[in-house]
């Protein structure tokens, strides 16, 4: 069930997604989100 985030979640959403970001970056695994399939084009 996907439900809508309250808005004092929002800010911590927009952190975790940030930081995977830049963990990502950092590992030079930057293009993954579109190299696993994300978008279901294997």
């Amino acid at each position: 069930m996907i439900k809508q985030a309250k808005e004092h979640d929002t800010l911590v959403i927009e952190e975790i997604l940030l930081d995977a970001v830049m963990w990502m970056e950092k590992n030079k695994l930057q293009n993954q989100w579109n190299a696993c399939g994300m978008y279901g084009y294997n």
